[in-house]
């Protein structure tokens, strides 16, 4: 993955931005406490070659 000057990981900040909410939403807790994101059934996100979420 190319390093930005966005990000000193790489990626661009308004990757960056997406990957921290989709954290944020996987570590969310439904109404019976169970995490979100240790689901087994779900919505999965693509990525392209550059590692940025592919959106549809």
């Amino acid at each position: 993955m190319p390093k930005s000057a966005n990000d000193p990981q790489g990626v661009p900040q308004d990757v960056a931005a997406i990957r921290r909410q989709m954290r944020a939403f996987l570590n969310t807790s439904d109404a019976n406490g169970k995490k979100v994101g240790n689901a087994k059934w779900g919505v999965y996100a693509f990525y392209d070659y550059d590692g940025e979420p592919i959106s549809m």
